[in-house]
C-alpha cells in the first residue's frame, strides 16, 4: 500500500471520529437536552445551511469511495456496492436540492440514509467477525475484509455508516427547524 493511501486512511478516520463526536451532540441536543441556550447555538449553526452540508457529506463521502477503488485500488464487496447505489444518488439530489432552495428533499435523503447505515452496520458487523446472515462476496472479495483498520476499529465500513449517520442527523435537524416555522 502506498504512502498516499495509508495517510488518505489516517486522514479519513480521524475525520471519521469528529463526525462521531458530532453526531454526539446532535442526539444530545436533540434528545437530551430539550431547552437551554447551548442548544439553541449548537443547532442553531446549520439552521438554514442542513441540505447544504448534507451534500458536501455525500459529495465528499462519494470521492472517498471513488478514492479508495479508483486510487487505492481496494475492490468493493457487494455491500460496498449497495451502500453506493444509496450514496450516489443523494450526491445529485442534495446538490440539485441546494439550486433549487428545495427543502421538500429531506424525507427522501433520510430513507435513503437509514439505508445506507444499516448496509454500513451490517458490513461493519462482518468485519467485526460476525456471523453472515446474507452471504457476502463479490468476485471473491469478502465483505468481511478490512482494507483500512485506523485507531483500532475505524474501516471502510465504519467510515461509511458515520457519513450516512451525518446526513441523518442533518436532515432531522432540518425536519425540526421546519417544525417550528
Amino acid at each position: 500500500m502506498s504512502d498516499s493511501v495509508l495517510i488518505a486512511g489516517k486522514i479519513l478516520a480521524a475525520l471519521t471520529i469528529v463526525g462521531q463526536v458530532w453526531i454526539f451532540f446532535v442526539f444530545l441536543f436533540l434528545f437530551v437536552v430539550k431547552k437551554g441556550a447551548a442548544r439553541t447555538a449548537f443547532l442553531g449553526l446549520f439552521k438554514g445551511k442542513e441540505i447544504f452540508f448534507a451534500f458536501l457529506i455525500a459529495f465528499f463521502s462519494a470521492a472517498a469511495s471513488m478514492f479508495y477503488s479508483g486510487v487505492a485500488k481496494f475492490p468493493p464487496c457487494d455491500l460496498c456496492w449497495y451502500q453506493r447505489i444509496v450514496l450516489f444518488p443523494q450526491v445529485l439530489l442534495l446538490g440539485m436540492a441546494v439550486i433549487k432552495k428545495d427543502k421538500k428533499i429531506t424525507d427522501y435523503v433520510l430513507a435513503f440514509s437509514i439505508i445506507g447505515a444499516v448496509i454500513a452496520a451490517y458490513n461493519y458487523y462482518l468485519q467485526l467477525g460476525g456471523n453472515p446472515f446474507i452471504p457476502c462476496s463479490a468476485g471473491g472479495v469478502s465483505c468481511a475484509q478490512r482494507f483500512v483498520w485506523e485507531f483500532g476499529y475505524v474501516g471502510i465500513p465504519m467510515m461509511s455508516f458515520t457519513g450516512f449517520a451525518i446526513i441523518i442527523c442533518l436532515m432531522l435537524i432540518e425536519k425540526l427547524s421546519a417544525e417550528k416555522k
